[in-house]
C-alpha cells in the first residue's frame, strides 16, 4: 500500500492526529484490506477512511482513533500494540459533576434514581417509625427527590463551614447518604474522600491525616467493626464531654473539625436488620452518639440546620479535584488518587453506553461505594443514561442481593466474581431445598437461614439482562452460569484501575462469551493504550501478540496522587502529547485490539527463565468441576527460582459432587497448557484448609497474603503435588 507523506515532526503528526485535521497523509483503505476489521470498525463508528501518518522520529505509521492496532514498524512492517478509542461522540470537557447532574435531573426528574432496600422510607426523618412484621417498605427516590435531598445536604455542608477544596471523608457502605454525599460535595466543590470500611483504627487515622480531611461522615457499625471504638481510640478528645457547639481539635488528626454520624441502625425494613456485632450486643444509634460525648453531629441535623443556603452557582472548573480515592492496598502508606469531573463524567458515560442502559433500567449495584466500581461503574454510569440504582444491603449479602434484584425486577447487576459465585451457590441451594422431602429440607433450611434466606424463599429473574463482572479472572463457566441461571445474557467485563477513572477497556455486550472472559475487550472511547516492553523507557509499543506492560493514556488518567509529586512522577509520563500511566499489568493485544491481562508485573511467575501468567492458569483450573475459584502464586524453588502454587476454593454447591484431587488439578493444567504451568503445590481454602480466600473489601484477592501463606506452607512441605526432586507427592484438596 502506498502512502503519501509529509515532512512532519513526531509532535506535529500527533497534534494533527488528535485534532483530526485534513492533511496530505490522508489515504483511502481498499475494501479488501478492511474486510477482516469491518465489523469492529462499524461497531465503534470509525470511518472507512483512515488517517495515517509517517512519524519521522519512530519510523512508524499511526492510525486515527481505531480500536484496532494500526501502527506498523517502518522496517519490519509488524503490527504494533497501540490503539486509540473512538471519537465519534464528543468528549465532555465543559461541565463539572454538579452541572452534569443538574442536567440529568432536569431530563429525568420523575424517573426512579435510587432504591435502598435496607433503609426505611423515612430513614432521614427525625424519628423513623417502628416497622411492623411484613413491612418491607424501603427508601425510593426519583431523580428530583434525590436532588432535593442532595441540595439540603449541600446547604448543611456550607453551614458547617465546608469550603471549596476542603476534603470531606466518608466511611460508609451502600446507602442513601453515601449516594447523596457523592453529589452534595460536588455542589459545594469539596472533594469526596472514600475510606475503606476494613481499615483498622491506625489505618483510619493515617488516611485522615494523609488527605487532611476537614469533616468525617461515618456510620456507627458494620459487621464486626465498631467505628465508635475506632474513633475514641484515635481521637482522645472524643473521650471527654464537649462544651457548647464545638469544633473538634485533636492533635492526632489536626485538620479534622467535624464528625457526622449516620444512623444505619434504627427502624430498618422487616427482614433487613443491621447484623453488626454492635447491634447484636444491644447497641443503638442514641448510644453511639452518647459515646462520642457531644462531639459528633447527627446526619439529620446537618440536613435541618435552618433555612437552606443555595449551593454556589459559580461553575467549578471541570479539571478541579472532585474525588479522592485511596488505593486498596493493605501495606505501606496510602496513596490518594485525585480525580476530576472530566475523568468521572466521561468514564461513566462510556460505561452506560457499553451496557446500553435506558431510563427503563434498574441496576443492582452490589460492589461497595467506597470503591470506584460502586461509585462510577454503578451510580454514575446508571444515572448517565437515566437508569435507576438499587442497593441491596450495606455490605455484601448474597441473600439480600438475590431477594432485592428479584423483587425490584432489576435489569442489570454488578459484582466481582466472588459475588456471583456466592449468589449462584445460594440460588442453587434454595432451589434444591424447595423440591426436597420434609426430612431432607430441615437440615438444608437451617443452613439457608444462617445465610439470611427465609423458609421457602426462591427467586426468579425474568428481567436481568446486563451488568459488569470485574476485579479478577473471569472463569468462562461462571459467566455461562450467570447467563443461564440469572438470565443476564449481556453481562460483560471491563478492565481498569483507580488511577484511570477507572475503566480503560471493555468488552461489548455483543461479543461472544469466550471473548468476554478471555479478554477485557477493546479500548474505550477517547482513550489510548499501548503495550511496552518492561525495560523500555521510551514507551515504544511491542508487536501484536507479544506480552509487555500495559500503558493507558488520555482524559481518563488521574490528575495526580494527592500532594505526592514523587509518586505521581513515577506513575505518569508524557509522550506524544499524551499523559500515560503505567498500569503494572502484563498484557497481550491481538490484531483487533482485544487485550488479555496476563497478571501483574510483580505476579508473573518466572520458572527457570520462562514467564508464566497466573490468570491463564487460573482460567484453566476454574474449568474443572467442583472448583469455585482459584488463585495462582509463585512459590520459591531452589533450582528453578519459582514454581506454580495454587489456592483453590471448593464449590459449596451440594449438587456438585466433583472434588478434584491436587494431582487431577496438576494433570489438567499440564494437558491444557504445559508441564511448566502445572502446579507443584495445591492448597484448599475451604473450611478445614488454610482458611477463607483473603480479599479486600472490594472483593479482590490479596495475593500479597497468599504469597506469604505459600512460602510458609511450602517450607513445611504442606500441599506438595510434586516434591522438590520432582516426584509426585500424594495429597489432594479433599
Amino acid at each position: 500500500m502506498s502512502l503519501r507523506t509529509k515532512s512532519w515532526s513526531w509532535m506535529q503528526a500527533c497534534a494533527a492526529l488528535r485534532s483530526r485535521q485534513p492533511c496530505d497523509a490522508l489515504l483511502t483503505v481498499k475494501q479488501h484490506e478492511c474486510d477482516p476489521l469491518r465489523a469492529p470498525l462499524r461497531r465503534q463508528g470509525a470511518p472507512w477512511t483512515v488517517c495515517r501518518f509517517l512519524a519521522a522520529k519512530s519510523g512508524s505509521r499511526l492510525a486515527s482513533c481505531s480500536p484496532h492496532p494500526t501502527l506498523r514498524h517502518s522496517q519490519t512492517d509488524q503490527l504494533l500494540s497501540r490503539v486509540a478509542g473512538s471519537t465519534s461522540t464528543p468528549l465532555i470537557q465543559d461541565q463539572s459533576l454538579s452541572q452534569w447532574w443538574r442536567a440529568l435531573v432536569h431530563k429525568h426528574a420523575e424517573q426512579p434514581a435510587l432504591i435502598s432496600a435496607h433503609e426505611p422510607a423515612d430513614a432521614h426523618e427525625r424519628a423513623p417509625s417502628k416497622k411492623l412484621p411484613g413491612d418491607e417498605d424501603c427508601l425510593r427516590w426519583t431523580f428530583r427527590e434525590l436532588d432535593t435531598h442532595v441540595r439540603r445536604l449541600a446547604s448543611g455542608l456550607l453551614r458547617m463551614g465546608i469550603k471549596r477544596g476542603d476534603r470531606v471523608a466518608v466511611l460508609m457502605m451502600n446507602c442513601s447518604a453515601m449516594a447523596a454525599l457523592q453529589l452534595a460535595t460536588a455542589y459545594v466543590h469539596a472533594p469526596l474522600v472514600t475510606l475503606n470500611p476494613s481499615y483498622s483504627p491506625l489505618q483510619l487515622r493515617k488516611a485522615l491525616n494523609h488527605v487532611k480531611a476537614k469533616a468525617l461522615f461515618i456510620i456507627p457499625c458494620l459487621r464486626d467493626s465498631d467505628y465508635i471504638k475506632h474513633l475514641r481510640s484515635i481521637l482522645p478528645t472524643l473521650r471527654e464531654a464537649a462544651k457548647g457547639a464545638p469544633i473538634l481539635r485533636d492533635d492526632q488528626v489536626p485538620t479534622l473539625q467535624h464528625v457526622v454520624l449516620f444512623d444505619n441502625i434504627t427502624a430498618r425494613p422487616d427482614g433487613w436488620p443491621n447484623l453488626s456485632a454492635y447491634c447484636a450486643a444491644g447497641g443503638d444509634f442514641a448510644g453511639a452518639l452518647d459515646q462520642l460525648h457531644g462531639w459528633a453531629i447527627d446526619y439529620r441535623d446537618v440536613l435541618d440546620q435552618g433555612p437552606q443556603i443555595a449551593p454556589q452557582e459559580i461553575a467549578d472548573s471541570p479539571n478541579a479535584a472532585i474525588n479522592l480515592q485511596l488505593t486498596s492496598g493493605t501495606t505501606g502508606d496510602p496513596k490518594a488518587v485525585v480525580l476530576n469531573s472530566i475523568n468521572l463524567i466521561n468514564n461513566a458515560t462510556v460505561l452506560g453506553n457499553i451496557m446500553e442502559l435506558t431510563p427503563n433500567d434498574l441496576l443492582a449495584n452490589i460492589p461497595p461505594l467506597f470503591h470506584c466500581f460502586g461509585l462510577t461503574l454503578g451510580n454514575l454510569a446508571a444515572w448517565s443514561r437515566g437508569a435507576g440504582v438499587l442497593y441491596a444491603s450495606e455490605g455484601f449479602s448474597p441473600a439480600r442481593a438475590l431477594r432485592s434484584a428479584a423483587r425490584e425486577n432489576a435489569t442489570a447487576i454488578h459484582g466481582v466474581p466472588s459475588h456471583f459465585v456466592s449468589e449462584l451457590e445460594l440460588l442453587r441451594l434454595a432451589k434444591q431445598a424447595s423440591v426436597m422431602s420434609e426430612s431432607e429440607r430441615a437440615k438444608v433450611c437451617s443452613s439457608l437461614r444462617k445465610d439470611g434466606v427465609r423458609d421457602g424463599e426462591v427467586w426468579s429473574f425474568g428481567s436481568l439482562r446486563t451488568g459488569f463482572m470485574s476485579g479478577s479472572t473471569i472463569p468462562v463457566e461462571l459467566m455461562r452460569s450467570c447467563i443461564e441461571e440469572l438470565g443476564a445474557d449481556k453481562l460483560t467485563v471491563v478492565y481498569g484501575m483507580t488511577e484511570t477513572s477507572p475503566v480503560s477497556f471493555g468488552a461489548s455486550i455483543h461479543d461472544s462469551v469466550e471473548r468476554r472472559c478471555t479478554t477485557v475487550g477493546q479500548i474505550v472511547d477517547h482513550a489510548h493504550a499501548k503495550i511496552v516492553a518492561g525495560d523500555d523507557v521510551t514507551g515504544s509499543p511491542v508487536p501484536v501478540g507479544q506480552a509487555g506492560e500495559l500503558w493507558i493514556g488520555g482524559y481518563l488518567v488521574m490528575s495526580e496522587y494527592f500532594e505526592d509529586e514523587e509518586k505521581t512522577a513515577e506513575a505518569i509520563v508524557e509522550q506524544e502529547g499524551i499523559r500515560w500511566i503505567k498500569t503494572g499489568d502484563v498484557a497481550v493485544m491481538d490484531g483487533e485490539g482485544y487485550v488479555q491481562i496476563c497478571g501483574r508485573v510483580k505476579d508473573v511467575i518466572i520458572r527457570g527463565g520462562e514467564n508464566l501468567f497466573p490468570p491463564v492458569i487460573e482460567n484453566c483450573i476454574n474449568q474443572l468441576g467442583g472448583i469455585a475459584a482459584s488463585a495462582v502464586v509463585a512459590v520459591p524453588h531452589e533450582r528453578l527460582g519459582e514454581v506454580v502454587g495454587v489456592f483453590v476454593q471448593i464449590s459449596t454447591d451440594r449438587g456438585d459432587a466433583r472434588r478434584p484431587s491436587a494431582l487431577q488439578i496438576r494433570e489438567h493444567v499440564k494437558t491444557e497448557i504445559s508441564g511448566q504451568a502445572a502446579p507443584q503445590w495445591v492448597w484448599s481454602v475451604e473450611e478445614g484448609g488454610v482458611g477463607a480466600m483473603p480479599t479486600t473489601a472490594s472483593g479482590k484477592v490479596q495475593k500479597v497474603i497468599l504469597r506469604q501463606w505459600a512460602s510458609e506452607l511450602s517450607a513445611k512441605g504442606e500441599g506438595a503435588v510434586v516434591s522438590r526432586k520432582g516426584e509426585l507427592a500424594h495429597n489432594s484438596v479433599e
